[in-house]
């Protein structure tokens, strides 16, 4: 995950280069990485029953949402949520 930040630091010339072009790809995989990894320990995680119990006000939390947004005419009616 460093390899971008040795990319970007070594090569600091203006303009476009296949190293530059290298070290954003680097970048942008190694976030959606962490994303996914992070993802996936919380879906690991959920399936533990003690982590169950830890996680149930989570689940209360989006209940909650899910009903005010019916309240205000559904989840896709944009205009509802942002009117004033």
């Amino acid at each position: 995950m460093a390899a971008f930040t040795l990319i970007f630091h070594f090569n600091r010339v203006p303009g476009p280069s296949p190293i530059k072009l290298f070290g954003g790809l680097c970048y942008w995989t190694s976030r959606l990485a962490m994303m996914i990894f992070y993802v996936l320990t919380i879906v690991r995680l959920a399936q533990i029953p003690v982590w169950q119990r830890r996680l149930a006000p989570l689940e209360r939390a989006d209940l909650l949402e899910l009903e005010r947004r019916q309240r205000l005419g559904g989840a896709g009616n944009l205009s509802v949520l942002f009117s004033s």
